[in-house]
């Protein structure tokens, strides 16, 4: 009946018998152990059978190779414990990894007696002693890890491999019993860290605070529809400064024309003169009794020049305008720089609200017109920026104030007043407005720094009225 079974079911049942030859003789030799040694030989023997409710990857006896750790211990542990054992844990690697093994395998001792759940102590004190040949020793250990874990797959793992090499000692001493051949090492996988579900809990909880700050640092539709309309305000200034810049040009141009035409107006009056000139003289030389007609010709000539001489006054009066035109190019350009230098600042920002640029604006706009009143010597206009009751000083009245402004503004040929350097203060009830301004006209030309207090009317600081003005330096 023998001969009819297939050769490796007999090679598997001559191992079966050989091991339990070898544990049964160790039992004998032992009769003096207590009852723990023997129900822990018990153990060992149970151990190399099928884990229930196991997955395959727990269940293969061993086979030679190196098992991969991924079925790692997930026991709960107290929140206050966790640091310590992750510490001790990892100094115990890094004494192992230096070469002190005496002082790692006390080490990994001291937290399996510690933390007894724990997988990960066990492997690497298994690992040790496997590697130094103990493999019963190796086996005690694994035996006590997975009696408090029967779980583990790695612990189950690593006992099969042991096993199976303790065994294949038992049949190689079994087949020559004068073999002097020593325990092998054998190499087992260590475990480089330790997870528990409290680690996994902490990481969910750092991710979902990534994820909160992320979400945190979007822009809000508030932002986006402000940084529109920021960006939709310079197009519109940027495109009026455009505008006014074609019209200057088409103004300078135009008048720029009219002196040239004037010019040869000049020119044609002067040679006009020059022959009237001639025929006096020629009228002289052919008729001394020709006096009335001379004197005629030569007021008319007289008329002539005057003429040409008011011409040159227009030409220069068009001149200083053609000049005032380009300055005021060049204002229009500098505002649309600083226009779009505020709007940098305000898109590196992203975060300024409305209110906190928009009264400061409010307060430049007012002063800004104020001076373009003053420069279009608008005297209606550049007075409605006071307050009903202004006046420069206690010596004179409202009545005098106002008279005495509308003569300094209407008898200049021209005027034009460039601002900048703005500097503007809330002072509760009234705000102030310092700023550098350039002065001009056909008698005057300098520049000084000033100051002008406006009362507010409520909230609305573009309602504002003058009621102070003074001069900061010379």
């Amino acid at each position: 009946m023998l001969d009819k079974l297939p050769i490796k079911t007999l090679i598997a049942v001559l191992i079966a018998a050989i091991v339990w030859a070898f544990v049964n003789s160790d039992l004998e030799n032992d009769n003096a152990a207590d009852a723990t040694d023997r129900s822990q030989t018990k153990n060992i023997v149970s151990a190399i059978q099928p884990v229930p409710d196991a997955n395959a990857s727990q269940v293969g006896v061993a086979s030679g190779r190196i098992p991969v750790l991924t079925q790692r211990s997930n026991q709960a542990i107290d929140a206050d414990k966790l640091a310590d054992l992750h510490a001790r844990f990892n100094n115990a690697n890094k004494q192992l990894s230096e070469g002190q093994v005496e002082l790692a395998k006390s080490a990994y001792q001291s937290l399996i007696s510690d933390y007894p759940s724990i997988v990960e102590p066990y492997l690497n004190l298994a690992s040790i002693y496997s590697s130094q040949a103990k493999l019963n020793e190796a086996r005690g250990v694994l035996l006590k890890g997975f009696n408090a874990n029967p779980k583990a797959g790695m612990l189950f793992d690593h006992l099969s491999e042991v096993h199976g090499a303790l065994a294949a000692q038992s049949y190689q001493y079994a087949l020559d019993t004068k073999s002097t051949t020593s325990t092998p090492a054998l190499t087992l996988a260590r475990a480089s860290s330790i997870v528990t579900s409290l680690d996994q809990q902490q990481e969910i909880e750092k991710l979902t605070e990534q994820l909160s700050a992320q979400q945190s640092q979007v822009s809000s539709v508030d932002q986006t529809a402000r940084l529109q309309e920021l960006e939709a305000q310079v197009q519109q200034l940027q495109q009026a400064a455009v505008s006014a810049k074609a019209i200057q040009d088409n103004e300078l141009s135009q008048a720029k024309s009219r002196i040239a035409d004037l010019s040869q107006s000049l020119t044609q009056s002067q040679a006009a003169a020059r022959e009237a000139l001639a025929r006096v003289v020629r009228a002289e030389q052919d008729s001394s009794g020709n006096v009335t007609a001379l004197n005629t010709q030569l007021l008319e000539s007289q008329a002539a020049l005057s003429a040409a001489n008011e011409k040159l006054k227009q030409t220069a009066l068009l001149s200083a305008r053609a000049e005032q035109a380009e300055r005021r190019i060049e204002e229009l350009e500098a505002d649309n720089e600083r226009i779009s230098s505020d709007l940098k600042l305000a898109l590196a920002s992203n975060t300024a609200r409305p209110e906190d640029t928009s009264q400061p604006q409010k307060a430049i706009a007012l002063v800004k017109s104020w001076a373009r009143a003053w420069s279009a010597q608008d005297v209606d206009a550049y007075v409605s920026h006071y307050a009903s009751n202004y006046s420069s000083s206690s010596s004179l009245s409202r009545a005098q104030w106002l008279e005495q402004r509308r003569i300094r503004l209407t008898n200049k040929e021209f005027i034009n007043v460039r601002l900048k350097d703005f500097i503007v203060k809330d002072l509760e009830q009234q705000f102030s407005v310092t700023f550098s301004q350039h002065y001009q006209s056909n008698t005057v030309d300098d520049t000084v720094t000033k100051r002008l207090i406006f009362h507010k009317r409520g909230d609305d600081w573009s309602s504002a009225k003058i009621v102070n003005e003074r001069l900061i330096s010379p």
